[in-house]
C-alpha cells in the first residue's frame, strides 16, 4: 500500500518534460526525481520496501510494479529523443534507463553519495553526450 501511495505521489511531483532536447528533458525529469528520491524520508521508505521485496514476494510484486512504472516514463522520454533523431537507432534504451536508475538505487541503498542537483545534472549531460556519440557512428 505503501509503494501504491508513493507510485501515485511520484506520478504528481515529478512531471514529464518536454523541453524538445533529450538533455533538457533529462536534466529536468533526474533533477525532480533526484530531488523527491533524495529526501530523507523518501530514501528511507524505498530502503524499506527495497529489503521487504527481497523477502516477501507479495511485496517484491509491488516493487517490481512501482519500478516498471518509473522506467516506462523514462522510456518514452528517451523514446521521444529518438523520435527527434537524438539517439542511435540501434541505441540500447533500456541500458541507458539501467544507468540512471541504478545510480539512484545504488546511492539510495549504499548511501555513500547523495542525490542532488549537481549530480542529476552531471548524469544528464554524461547520457546526453553517449547518446549522441552512438548516433554520430551512424
Amino acid at each position: 500500500m505503501l509503494l501504491e501511495a508513493m507510485a501515485e505521489r511520484t506520478g504528481a511531483d515529478i512531471p514529464v518534460p518536454d523541453t524538445g532536447t533529450l538533455h533538457g528533458d533529462l536534466t529536468a525529469f533526474l533533477t525532480a526525481t533526484f530531488r523527491a528520491a533524495g529526501h530523507r524520508l523518501t530514501a528511507s521508505v524505498l530502503r524499506n520496501s527495497m529489503a521487504e521485496a527481497q523477502r516477501d514476494p507479495h511485496a517484491r510484486e509491488h516493487m517490481s510494479v512501482f519500478i516498471e512504472s518509473r522506467r516506462r516514463v523514462l522510456s518514452a522520454l528517451f523514446e521521444r529523443a529518438r523520435g527527434r533523431g537524438e539517439i542511435a537507432s540501434g541505441a540500447d534504451l533500456a541500458l541507458m534507463v539501467d544507468q540512471i536508475y541504478g545510480l539512484l538505487w545504488y546511492r539510495i541503498l549504499v548511501g555513500h553519495e547523495p542525490l542532488g542537483d549537481a549530480q542529476a545534472a552531471e548524469l544528464a549531460r554524461a547520457l546526453s553526450d553517449q547518446a549522441a556519440a552512438r548516433r554520430d557512428e551512424e
